[in-house]
This record gives C-alpha cells, sequence and structure tokens, in this order.
C-alpha cells in the first residue's frame, strides 16, 4: 500500500462544485480491508465526482481552491 504524505511545498486546496461552489462534494472511489489495522482503507479513487450540496448531486464539474488553514492557539 503506497502512502502520500504532503510536503510543504504544496498548498491546501479543497473542492467546490463549479455550479453552486459548495464545498460538499463526493468522490468515486473503491476501498479496501486492511485487515492488519482493522479497518478500511483507500484502494483508489476515479476522476468522477458530485455535488451533494445546492445543487442537489446535478452539477459533476468540480474546481480546486487554494484555502488558509487556521493554526491553533
Amino acid at each position: 500500500m503506497k502512502n502520500f504524505e504532503p510536503d510543504d511545498s504544496m498548498k491546501p486546496v479543497k473542492p467546490v462544485c463549479r455550479s453552486c461552489k459548495g464545498d460538499d462534494v463526493v468522490f468515486d472511489a473503491y476501498g479496501e480491508w486492511d485487515l492488519e489495522n482493522q479497518m478500511m482503507t483507500l484502494r483508489t479513487h476515479f476522476d468522477e465526482a458530485k455535488c451533494e450540496g445546492q445543487c442537489g448531486g446535478r452539477s459533476t464539474e468540480i474546481d480546486w481552491v487554494e484555502i488558509k488553514l487556521e493554526t491553533a492557539p
């Protein structure tokens, strides 16, 4: 299993619906059971996405927008 670790040069982003600008976006993916860790893990994901927000699932086009992460005090 391949672990993905972001590096410090990556800017934080989030997916938003191109139509309604909502961020309740879901993606198609395959998961698999990890016997050793006793949990479901992501095996692969696909480019297909769907807005679960105001669009009611009509929109499948998303944009990735930069966000500013808040730091703990």
